[in-house]
């Protein structure tokens, strides 16, 4: 096993053992989460990175973010987490071009086409 996927595992073990469960698959804070792993993956992607880099780095953010909260400045939630990672893979593996923008205070992830 990699060094890396150790540290992972332990991280996201760490987390998941505080974390809250009442966390709803469908909270509403899940949409943020799946929009900020894409917007990361994106960033990733537009710099070089590769698909799986990409990916790793939006899964990443997302345990760093739970993290962050365990220390008592937030709501330690795996699943947030995992809507992040799965943000980060959609965007990143997606078989078509999606993109990542905020206009008016409002953050969309669409389809990008050139005509």
């Amino acid at each position: 096993m990699k060094p890396q996927t150790l540290i992972g595992a332990l991280i996201v073990t760490s987390c998941t053992a505080q974390a809250q469960t009442t966390d709803s698959w469908t909270g509403r804070d899940k949409g943020l989460h799946l929009v900020a792993g894409a917007a990361v993956a994106g960033l990733a992607l537009s710099q070089g990175a590769t698909r799986a880099q990409a990916t790793a780095l939006g899964t990443v953010v997302g345990v760093l973010k739970e993290a962050h909260d365990s220390g008592g400045r937030g709501q330690v939630s795996a699943r947030d987490a995992v809507v992040t990672a799965l943000g980060a893979a959609a965007l990143a593996y997606s078989p078509v071009p999606l993109t990542v923008w905020r206009e008016q205070r409002r953050t969309y992830l669409g389809v990008s086409f050139t005509f």
